[in-house]
């Protein structure tokens, strides 16, 4: 059933419809929306999961990324939500309302005119973030199983699922191929757009390499101060000592 439809029928049927959110992939959308198709008017709000920090993708993301994001859309008249669980949806009339509780235990209600709903994906299955648990070469618990792409866990992209599978027939053959994340590229396809490869500060700290870490703000950048936007910014994750660059993030 898609989103819309569900919605639909809750509203219908005087039900509350409880929506889980995907983090990056609703910005993805909602920004969208809201400035390339002129749907969304200012003030409405792109919600996020209630976790520690909003970042969609947790283990993936810079804690600086996520800010930056969120400063813009907040110059652009569009709310960030955070830190905040959606509890139902409801339609009254031709407008829409979205039920929130908030992390301190208060509720609210947001008036809308269309709702975006960011399904996300929960596999059920052996790992603690209900991921199914695969070693190196992606082979189960079952040694006749292996599994690659979103249910494995990892980062939820196309190419990577791809590498999973090539590694998984590879390994029927008694191959020693792995797949290799440590120069992974990302992209969220946002407004302004948010590009991502390799491993982030809190990744190469647990390695136990140090890192000596760079963040440079775009107001800071000749061509974004002659392009008259200079939000966002450029970090770079480094060895200390070697500076040796192990990953790029950007907005």
């Amino acid at each position: 059933m898609s989103p819309r439809s569900a919605i639909d029928r809750a509203s219908d049927d005087g039900e509350t419809y409880r929506p889980h959110y995907s983090g990056w992939w609703l910005v993805q959308a909602a920004t969208q929306w809201a400035w390339n198709w002129g749907s969304c008017p200012p003030g409405s709000a792109p919600l996020s999961p209630p976790s520690k920090r909003w970042t969609g993708s947790a283990p993936f993301d810079e804690p600086e990324i996520p800010a930056a994001i969120a400063d813009v859309l907040g110059d652009e008249g569009t709310g960030v939500v955070t830190g905040a669980t959606v509890t139902g949806v409801r339609r009254d009339g031709r407008g829409r309302s979205v039920l929130l509780k908030t992390a301190a235990g208060g509720e609210r209600e947001r008036a809308c005119e269309q709702v975006l709903v960011a399904a996300g994906r929960r596999p059920v299955s052996a790992g603690s973030r209900g991921e199914i648990l695969t070693d190196t070469r992606q082979r189960t618990g079952n040694p006749r199983i292996w599994a690659a792409g979103d249910v494995t866990g990892g980062p939820p992209y196309v190419y990577t699922a791809a590498a999973q599978r090539s590694a998984a027939a590879n390994a029927l053959f008694q191959s020693e191929r792995e797949v290799d994340y440590t120069a992974l590229p990302r992209v969220t396809f946002a407004s302004p757009a948010i590009a991502s490869a390799g491993l982030t500060e809190a990744e190469l700290v647990r390695s136990g390499v140090a890192c000596d870490c760079r963040v440079l703000p775009l107001a800071a950048v000749p061509r974004a101060i002659a392009n008259r936007d200079s939000r966002g910014l450029v970090k770079l994750v480094a060895e200390a000592g070697t500076g040796r660059i192990r990953g790029v993030h950007a907005v």
